[in-house]
């Protein structure tokens, strides 16, 4: 059985929590109609598998004196905070406007190894085109379920 280090434990945690999040947004779904309940469905499934991830690398992984530490904390507080406002532009900016800025940034916040030059900016706002344009498929397109338009328009 491996250790329960502190890092672990806080793992376990979160994808413990996570999980029981992914539950109620599935069980709130419930009250949508069938069309409307797509996205929350897809969401909350996904964060209940993901969150099983988590729980088994947590659970597998090497303790932490084979770890590298690494990542800044700012970086992770950041993007939490880019998350929010992309969340909070949707109804203003619209789904793919707002979605298209949020993936361009979180992009942005994503440590590099190289350094930025014009090809990989075109690069990143090409992927952040093409992921929006992805998602509005298989919601809008596919699954027939309606995207914010914005009010701003």
């Amino acid at each position: 059985m491996p250790s329960l280090s502190s890092e672990r434990v806080k793992s376990l945690l979160g994808a413990v929590l996570f999980a029981a999040l992914g539950f109620w947004v599935v069980h709130e779904a419930g009250a949508f109609s069938r069309r409307g309940a797509m996205l929350p469905l897809v969401v909350g499934y996904g964060m209940i598998a993901l969150s099983a991830v988590l729980a088994l690398t947590a659970w597998l992984r090497p303790g932490p004196e084979a770890e590298a530490q690494g990542g800044s904390i700012t970086r992770r507080w950041l993007f939490v905070a880019v998350l929010a406002t992309w969340v909070a532009l949707i109804p203003w900016l619209g789904f793919l406007l707002a979605s298209a800025l949020g993936f361009m940034v979180v992009s942005l916040i994503v440590p590099r190894e190289t350094p930025w030059t014009p090809r990989v900016v075109v690069g990143h706002v090409v992927a952040a085109i093409l992921a929006t344009l992805a998602v509005y498929l298989v919601f809008a397109v596919y699954l027939g379920v309606p995207l914010p338009v914005g009010q701003a328009w």
